[in-house]
């Protein structure tokens, strides 16, 4: 995980050096690897078999968004409110 968000910091210094396509291609791979690093710590955390922690996985992400957009609409109705 902490080479993975050292990846997440490290590209946004190179971001201003290579430009915003290269940038982009590097978050989609560190992305795509945190997603399955997630899924393989889960499978063995769990000890359970492929299905299962598809389902975990997915449902765990879903509630993770869904935080993530009540946590944000909160933050707007504040910000708001406040100005």
């Amino acid at each position: 995980n902490f080479l993975i968000l050292f990846g997440f910091m490290f590209n946004s210094w190179l971001k201003n050096y290579v430009g915003g396509a290269i940038s982009a291609f590097i978050i989609f791979g560190l992305t795509i690897w945190l997603a399955i690093y997630e899924y393989k710590a889960m499978r063995r955390f769990y000890g359970q078999g492929r299905g299962k922690t598809i389902i975990k996985f997915l449902l765990a992400n879903f509630f993770r968004f869904m935080i993530i957009i009540i946590l944000f609409v909160l933050i707007t109705i504040i910000s708001f409110y406040k100005s």
